[in-house]
Parts: C-alpha cells; structure tokens; sequence
C-alpha cells in the first residue's frame, strides 16, 4: 500500500486500556517505592551502624586509664566513622568483622579497668578497717595518689603490697622459743657451785634450716625478710653456697645462700634452757639466790635472762583526738617503748630502794619533766636492755617525792642503779654471770 504524501498518522494508534496517565502513575510510584526503600535501608544500616559502634567511655579514676580509652574509643570512631560514610553504611562484611573484633577489645580492656576500681574499693575498706594495725594506710595512699594521676593505668596491687612489716628476726626467735627444748643435752656448770642440765631447742648446724621453714608463715615477718636480703651481700653467700665452684647458681645452691645468710643475719635462733639445778660444791643451795651488792646495798635479785618469747615492748596505749584540716580525729597516742631480743628479763620482787629516775621516762603514768628529773623510787628491776643501756624498772611503792601511784613503769639509764654491774645475768654459754662480765 501506498501512502499519500500528507498521511501523519492520526488516529492510528492502538488505546490502552485506562489510559497513559495511569501507566505513568505507575511508573512514578515504583520510583518513590524504591527511593523509599533505600532510604529506609540507609537509616536502618546507619541506625545499626551506631547501635554496633557506640562505646560508653564510662567514669575511670586513673587519669592515664582514661586517657587510654579515650584514645582506643577515638581511633575506633575515627577509622569506623570515615568508613562508614563511605560505603553508606553498609560496610562490608570484613570490614564489620574487624569493627566488632576493635569494639570487643575496647570493652574488654574497659571491663578490666572497672575490676582494678572495684579491687581498689575493696582493698580501702580492709585497710580502713585494719586502722593501721597489719597494713599501711599511708603506703596504701601513696600508691593510690600514684594510679590517679601517675603513669599506671592499671591497679595491680594486692594487700601484700600494703603490708606493715615486722622484725623477722624477733618473730623467728619468738616461734624458735616455742619448740619442744630436746636437743644436744649435756651437764654443764651455771656458777655459784651448781650444774645443770643444758638442751636446745634445735639442733646445732640446723638454724639457717630452721629459719627458712618459718617464711611463708606470717606474710608481715615475710615482708622484712625479703627486705633484708635485697640488701645482702648476694655475691659473697652466692659464692659459698657454690658447692661445684662452677660459678654458676642452681635452684638447690640458691635457697643454700638463702640459708647461710639468715643464719648470720637471725642470730639467736638455737636457743637453750637449764633444767635440773643441783649443788655440786661450795656453800651455795639449790634454789638459793646469791646476794648482790647493787646501790652500796646487797639484794638477793633472781639473775635475769634472755627469754626471745616474751614480749619486747612495754608501755600505755591510748587514743586521743586531735584536730588535722578543720577535722577532728581520733589516734593512737602510744608511750609504749620497744626493747632489743638481747634483753635481759628479770623475775621476783626485790626492789633496789633510793633509785633515781632522772634522764628517764614514765611508761603508764602521767610525770611531768620536773617530776623525772628529781624522782626517786624503790625500783624492781623487770628487764635490762645491753643495747639501748636502758632499764626498764618497776616502782614497788608511792614516791613521796611526786606522790606518784606505786606499780608505776620506768624507762631508765642504765647509771641511774649504782653497781648495775653486779647484777646477776644468765646466759646460754656461761650460767650465771653479771652484767660486768
């Protein structure tokens, strides 16, 4: 078929049934359709994205812990953040991986930092409750000042850490006086025409050995121990206790170096005692206290002895208050005085009449400085200290000159009891002695 030269195809095409209008509603509507589900997929991934990233940066008292999360929560944000921005997002599945596994960490060393707090808590409240008795509030708060605004992110210290030592030596003397005495017995004589039977509480050679069993049974005496041989000649002992001379320490040789250096440190560990005094000659009887001439007087005064089981410290505890930044407090006001393990400690009730007590000190009484310096007292020796040169007297009746209660404690220079000298002593090696000897 032809078609003439003025045919424009009006009115050819086949209609659609409801028209184009519909058709392109339609297509509209499938647009909107999908611009609205990727919109929503968008805030879905973002609101997700949040939900996964967020981090509660949480209250940390250590000023370096925290300044440590803050960092880690930083470059998490930092990496995740730009990330996500760039894939819309939707990151993709390693990269979500690697998101969480950051996240994961943060939150663990996070969870680490609140049980240091919460150990830190609880280690207070024990020592706050110890008030100063086993451990050390002031060593306690050094270390926390440190943690808060130091270097130290984590608290990793335990209540050892905190311990107030005490003297290993006189706690292994004290536990080495609690032994059953059954040890290298032999008949010696103790002075005055007497003998006894001598025993030993451990057996002779055996003190290093003894010594290292007692460490791991009282952790503040621990404390002093290890303390002590950090300053030790280590060089020297290491070297005696090198059985093969091969210059080289084992385990075995180790604790032998240990041993020998206790041995010299802890004197007094072998300990003996007299049982069975007897007359063998002269004019002395069993049981009979020899007189002494002590002050131009002669007293018959039990002879004194070293006894590392009774206790080195004698005196008043009191507590007072006392006003510290506006605040009151109350403490412990002690006049207690500590004596060495080389003390002698001396029994009866003899009293060494017209002892002065200048240049002393009062232990469970009130005296004023002028009442020390003119006092005079009946005095009962209670113990004599070779180290300090001290006495520790007791007064057996009231001193008219201060009036004073009797059974009063003083501290006292050795010179103050004329002929101290001649007071009877007893050791291990030689009996009965004096101090003069």
């Amino acid at each position: 078929m032809a078609f003439s030269g003025s045919f424009t195809g009006k009115d050819t095409a086949v209609r659609l049934e409801g028209g184009g209008t519909q058709a392109q509603e339609g297509l509209n509507q499938m647009i909107l359709d999908a611009e609205k589900l990727r919109y929503e997929t968008f805030q879905k991934n973002k609101s997700e994205f949040f939900k996964n990233a967020r981090i509660d940066p949480m209250f940390i008292l250590s000023k370096s812990a925290k300044e440590y999360v803050a960092g880690l929560i930083k470059n998490f944000n930092d990496t995740y953040g730009k990330k996500a921005k760039e894939y819309n997002y939707n990151l993709p599945f390693q990269d979500q991986m690697d998101m969480q596994t950051m996240h994961d960490f943060i939150e663990s060393e996070k969870s680490g930092i609140l049980a240091d707090q919460e150990l830190l808590k609880q280690q207070k409240a024990l020592i706050d409750k110890d008030m100063g008795v086993h451990l050390s509030s002031d060593e306690f708060l050094k270390a926390y000042e440190s943690y808060i605004s130091g270097d130290k992110k984590t608290w990793d210290y335990t209540l050892d850490s905190f311990l107030k030592p005490i003297d290993f030596g006189d706690y292994v003397r004290g536990e080495a006086a609690k032994e059953g005495f059954n040890f290298d017995k032999k008949e010696v004589p103790v002075g005055y025409g007497m003998e006894a039977t001598e025993m030993y509480n451990i057996p002779e050679g055996e003190e290093g050995k003894y010594i290292i069993s007692k460490i791991g049974t009282n952790p503040q005496a621990d404390k002093d121990f290890w303390d002590k041989w950090s300053k030790a000649d280590k060089e020297y002992y290491f070297k005696l206790a090198d059985a093969n001379k091969d210059k080289s320490i084992s385990k075995e040789e180790e604790k032998n170096a240990i041993a020998l250096w206790a041995k010299d440190t802890f004197t007094g560990v072998r300990q003996s005692k007299f049982e069975g005094k007897r007359n063998i000659g002269g004019e002395t009887k069993t049981g009979e206290t020899p007189a002494t001439d002590v002050g131009g007087t002669q007293y018959k005064i039990p002879a004194g002895r070293q006894d590392y089981s009774v206790p080195k410290s004698y005196g008043a505890t009191t507590y007072k208050t006392i006003e510290v930044n506006g605040q009151k407090k109350t403490v412990i006001d002690t006049t207690a005085k500590t004596y060495s393990p080389k003390s002698f400690h001396f029994g009866g009730s003899v009293a060494i009449s017209g002892t002065p007590t200048r240049g002393g000190a009062a232990l469970n009484e009130e005296w004023t400085d002028e009442e020390i310096a003119s006092g005079m007292i009946d005095a009962i020796v209670r113990l004599y200290d070779p180290v300090k040169h001290v006495f520790l007297v007791e007064s057996k009746t009231a001193s008219e000159s201060t009036g004073q209660k009797s059974r009063t404690l003083f501290e006292i220079p050795e010179n103050n009891i004329r002929n101290f000298g001649n007071l009877p002593i007893e050791t291990d090696i030689q009996g009965v002695n004096t101090i003069a000897k």
